[in-house]
């Protein structure tokens, strides 16, 4: 516990213990009473770290640092909480532990810290209250986790991953704001030994590299990783293809298709959904509403350097609901999207299985140009789509379908090349 300040500094007091230790250390709960203030900590360092600034001079007076629980240790050592913040501590804990559970798939070992609440702590404290969490409760048992939209614009945030979770061998840090390969380096070296699959997806070190210096930055930091951005690569830093693929003349050996679908079934229903869905985005975006249910999401992620980013960056980038996801695209402005080229797009489409609600899901990427008012951008567009249920509000309104997850990349335009 922390006294002797003056009132109403208790704002600029943490600032200043920070700036003054040696050590970094964070703070996991502070509170305020009666001119004293209540600093839980995450370890004994930390409680070492601010224990030395007992007796320090703060805003003219003299501040006086001892454990809350009134000992007076012979070392700062010792870490002092009152029975209060343990209290607050074992809510706080259960609140992480609930949350944990909702985001945790047990069958895949897959933990899902995509799109965070926004809170009054810092991502980067947010995350790692996650972490801490997760280890106790998961353990080894947690073999994929992914950070995507989280704003995060280096991997700084998510380090303690590699001391907590080092056997992880997925990670997704996919439409992040990660604009330099320098600020992956806190993870280079080798920090996650048994990581095989990364996904930057989104991110503008991915959109705005050419992909052969992309992947090579990327190799030279994860040297372990077979899976980039869903797509394999050599150990020797090569590209997506490697060199045995290829034909002694350089050629490919099969030919270059412009879409994919695994069946005809999916074929069919991907142009069903764009033929409809690109004209009423261009001409009546209201009508789409039924195409959502009340738990869709929409993401929108813009490249930094893209010049139409000041008009299509407003507002938030994750949207849940339908009725929200209306207005969210009554904010855009107007689009043409030409389905008489159809050269001009690339579109995949494949059956996954789902859940028992959605027993079949129809997953979609859509590749493409559209015009609006300052130009042409180009954007990539990733749709998960389920058969409408019976009695639900998109059959109601005669769709075949439902659209649980739209994910929405614009960056400037780019040519597709002739296949």
């Amino acid at each position: 516990m922390v006294s002797g300040y003056p009132p109403g500094s208790e704002r600029d007091l943490l600032g200043f213990l920070h700036r003054k230790s040696k050590v970094d250390w964070e703070e996991l709960n502070v509170q305020n009473e009666n001119g004293v203030t209540y600093i839980t900590v995450d370890g004994p360092a930390s409680v070492e770290a601010l224990m030395w600034k007992n007796g320090f001079t703060f805003k003219g007076s003299t501040l006086s640092i001892a454990p809350a629980d009134g000992s007076v240790p012979s070392t700062p050592m010792r870490q002092g909480r009152s029975l209060k913040t343990n209290q607050q501590q074992g809510k706080r804990s259960n609140v992480l532990a609930d949350f944990l559970q909702e985001r945790w798939d047990p069958q895949q070992g897959f933990l899902n810290l995509d799109d965070l609440p926004p809170t009054s702590h810092s991502i980067a404290v947010v995350i790692s209250r996650l972490l801490t969490e997760a280890s106790n409760i998961y353990g080894n048992s947690i073999v994929t986790v992914s950070f995507a939209r989280n704003k995060l614009w280096s991997l700084q945030p998510i380090n303690k991953l590699a001391t907590l979770l080092p056997s992880v061998r997925n990670l997704s840090v996919q439409e992040n704001d990660i604009s330099e390969f320098r600020h992956l380096n806190s993870f280079s070296n080798n920090k996650l030994p048994n990581l095989t699959e990364l996904v930057l997806l989104g991110n503008p070190i991915q959109l705005e590299s050419s992909p052969d210096l992309y992947i090579s930055e990327i190799i030279s930091r994860f040297p372990s990783i077979s899976q980039l951005d869903f797509q394999p690569v050599n150990q020797n830093g090569g590209g997506p293809l490697a060199p045995s693929l290829t034909n002694s003349n350089g050629s490919l050996p099969l030919p270059i298709k412009a879409s994919f679908f695994d069946q005809d079934s999916s074929r069919q229903a991907a142009q069903d959904l764009l033929s409809k869905f690109f004209p009423l985005f261009d001409s009546n975006r209201s009508a789409l509403a039924d195409l959502y249910d009340n738990q869709s999401t929409f993401s929108i992620n813009v490249s930094p350097t893209c010049y139409a980013k000041t008009t299509w960056n407003q507002g938030q980038r994750v949207t849940i609901g339908n009725d929200n996801i209306s207005k969210r695209f009554a904010m855009f402005p107007p689009t043409i999207h030409d389905l008489s080229h159809a050269e001009n797009f690339v579109t995949d489409a494949w059956q996954t299985p789902g859940s028992s609600t959605h027993p079949v899901l129809l997953y979609l990427t859509v590749h493409g140009s559209f015009r609006e008012a300052s130009g042409e951008v180009s954007f990539d567009r990733v749709f998960l789509i389920a058969p409408s249920s019976p009695g639900s509000r998109s059959q109601s309104a005669g769709w075949q379908y439902v659209i649980l997850s739209d994910s929405m990349i614009i960056r400037n335009h780019s040519y597709l090349p002739t296949v």
